[in-house]
């Protein structure tokens, strides 16, 4: 009961942060044309999420992993195989900030040094908070980006879900490794191992079974 209340808190306080961001204009919701708003949304997601890969997690995240610093990690890293969306906002508070709503801060810093601009589309964040979420998910074949291009080169679930099982390496969540689809292979390999899974990325699938009985 403890773990769920901690859960429903976390949950609650991250949409009550995007409601009161919207009110103080940290998040807006404007629309203008349909291409210059999707444009919008789309830069700013993808930089929410390189900007908080390639800072916190890249170096912030390995840190936590550290004996010393562990105690801010450790709650997160209770499950291991059984992962699932709602382990999501089973974090502590310093957790979410480095793991998850840097991405943002950094995003309105940079906006504001380069255009003056520090205002984030609501539905970017919101897209955000889906692609943090659903790296969680049980389904290693969950949408994440929305993109089927992106979706095919990045598998941002298979990395974290290897993350949580190892309790190591892994540490972005998206890295850019699976660009090389002999690392995907190999991160599909453990994973299925790890998992007793037949879990397959190719576009073209033949039944070993069926074909072994012709």
């Amino acid at each position: 009961m403890e773990e769920f209340k901690g859960i429903l808190s976390i949950w609650v306080e991250y949409y009550l942060a995007m409601v009161l961001g919207g009110y103080v204009g940290f998040f807006h919701w404007n629309y203008t044309t349909f291409w210059e708003t999707y444009l919008e949304i789309s830069l700013q997601y993808w930089a929410m999420t390189f900007l908080k890969d390639f800072t916190s997690l890249k170096f912030l995240h390995p840190w936590m992993h550290k004996p010393e610093n562990y105690w801010i990690h450790k709650n997160h890293h209770k499950v291991h195989h059984e992962l699932n969306v709602l382990h999501t906002y089973r974090i502590d508070r310093i957790d979410v900030f480095l793991e998850n709503a840097i991405g943002p801060v950094l995003l309105v810093i940079f906006q504001y040094l380069l255009l003056g601009k520090t205002s984030v589309h609501l539905l970017a964040f919101f897209f955000l908070n889906h692609h943090d979420a659903v790296i969680h998910s049980v389904n290693p074949y969950t949408v994440v980006h929305f993109n089927p291009i992106i979706d095919f080169y990045f598998k941002p679930n298979i990395e974290h879900n290897l993350h949580h099982i190892t309790q190591e390496d892994y540490y972005m969540f998206n890295s850019w490794r699976h660009f090389d689809r002999k690392l995907l292979e190999a991160d599909v390999a453990k994973y299925n191992e790890l998992l007793g899974t037949n879990v397959s990325f190719d576009l073209f699938i033949v039944d070993n079974d069926k074909k072994s009985n012709k």
